[in-house]
């Protein structure tokens, strides 16, 4: 019953470039890609979560609509398939249903580039601004913010993001405004942090013709968003007396240009950021608690990418496409040493500093694969430094395990930034002989619990004049 229905509605689609079917409990019933390459029949039976690895019954579109009974439109998704094809896609599913009962669901996909260039494109879409589906994760908190933003998008609440430097706090504000009725009016963006503190006055409230030598007419910028959204990115770096004019304008909604007599009034959403934690920011006294009630009335807190550890692999294969296009390459995917190594690095500077680091390989990479050499110098001494500490672990495990009380803690042995790993590698070395010796009553014993040869053992005793 569902795949005849599947198959009438195939005329309803008539830029889809595939449809996927499936019963109550998540089972493929159809599955059918209008070109060559992708999983299609042999995937009937098999649960959509077997299909796409990736996906469990939290991420997966079609779980979710199986579950609530609430179709969902235009999501995009990055996803691998069992036989470990990259799809780039916008889906939109809809419930199945026999009577009030749920027996399935729908889904009809569009490869984005097709969607982003043709009749799929979002109507929403203003000039060069992103929207929700430029966010890429597979992160259940990413995917719960997506919608919170849905659900707040079209109110005027002033919201707050808050998320390190590189996280995304922009491309959540410009979604905001792209999936709101403000989507054709102004979206206007200012980083605090920018503006000389003499300044901001004059950028934010605008200036009236004469009101200094050569002063001419000039809108703010909460003149400049009228109708549309205005995102302070790093408000808490502004100062204090400015942020009292900046709660008055927002409270009653006008401005006073300087040197003018009259208000003018404004009908714009604000949007803030910042990249300190606020209990922090209020704490050290360099935001008015008065003003951040006033815009944190609606709280987003994006998270780090070291705590969404899946979205770096999808992440980099979408960026990879995007540097093959951009670059005219054709890079496939990293190595496994790669894909390693970005897996345990900690991502500091968060998805600008993965997309930085890919554009960085794919200006040395000269094969179609990534590796090592093509990265950065930082994470392949982040490798260095792992692949060291790990040697030590394997060559010292009496000395190396993890402490296991405050006593054992203040033995252990930290990494010193100061030192090159050179004499990090030979300090640790010579400490941990040094513990060894004093436990042992002979050389040999020592040697046998080093796991190293005695005669290398009393090389290393007078390298590092240890008798």
């Amino acid at each position: 019953m569902i795949t005849n229905a599947l198959v009438q509605a195939r005329q309803l689609y008539e830029d889809t470039d595939g449809v996927l079917v499936c019963d109550k409990y998540g089972y493929v019933e159809f599955m059918k890609w209008f070109h060559d390459g992708i999983l299609a029949d042999e995937v009937v039976g098999m649960h959509v979560t077997d299909v796409y690895p990736e996906l469990d019954n939290q991420t997966s579109s079609i779980m979710r609509v199986i579950e609530s009974g609430e179709p969902r439109f235009d999501e995009r998704q990055v996803i691998h398939t069992c036989r470990g094809e990259l799809l780039d896609i916008v889906s939109s599913t809809i419930p199945l249903m026999a009577g009030n009962e749920v027996i399935g669901a729908m889904t009809s996909t569009i490869f984005y580039e097709k969607y982003q260039a043709g009749k799929g494109l979002p109507r929403h879409r203003q000039g060069d601004l992103y929207t929700l589906d430029d966010i890429i994760s597979q992160d259940p908190i990413m995917i719960a913010l997506k919608e919170r933003c849905t659900l707040i998008a079209n109110n005027d609440s002033p919201v707050l993001l808050y998320g390190e430097t590189g996280t995304g706090k922009e491309l959540f504000a410009q979604s905001l405004h792209t999936c709101s009725h403000r989507a054709k009016k102004p979206f206007i963006s200012q980083n605090c942090a920018a503006i000389p503190e003499s300044l901001l006055e004059g950028i934010f409230f605008g200036v009236e013709k004469g009101s200094f030598t050569g002063a001419e007419n000039r809108k703010g910028l909460f003149e400049l968003a009228d109708g549309g959204t205005l995102f302070l990115d790093e408000i808490n770096s502004m100062d204090l007396s400015m942020q009292a004019k900046l709660l008055k304008a927002i409270e009653e909604q006008q401005v006073r240009r300087i040197g003018s007599a009259k208000n003018t009034h404004f009908h714009t959403r604000i949007i803030c950021a910042m990249n300190q934690n606020p209990a922090e920011v209020l704490h050290a006294g360099l935001m008015r608690t008065d003003l951040f009630y006033r815009i944190c009335v609606v709280r987003i807190d994006i998270p780090p990418l070291r705590d969404r550890k899946p979205d770096v692999m999808i992440l980099t294969d979408y960026f990879i496409n995007y540097f093959n296009r951009k670059m005219g390459k054709s890079i496939r995917g990293v190595s496994a040493l790669v894909k390693m190594t970005f897996q345990n690095y900690n991502w500091k500077g968060n998805v600008r500093e993965l997309k930085n680091t890919l554009e960085y390989a794919f200006n040395l990479c000269q094969g179609s694969t990534i590796n090592m050499n093509d990265l950065p110098d930082i994470l392949q001494e982040n490798y260095k430094i792992q692949s060291c500490l790990q040697e030590a672990e394997n060559c010292y495990p009496a000395v190396c395990k993890e402490p296991e009380n405050d006593t054992e803690q203040e033995d252990a042995f930290p990494y010193d930034e100061n030192l090159s790993l050179t004499e990090n590698t030979s300090a640790y070395e010579k400490e941990a002989i040094s513990r060894i010796l004093a436990k042992t009553e002979s050389i040999t014993e020592a040697a046998k619990m080093l796991h190293i040869s005695r005669q290398t053992l009393s090389y290393k005793i007078e390298k590092y004049r240890l008798d």
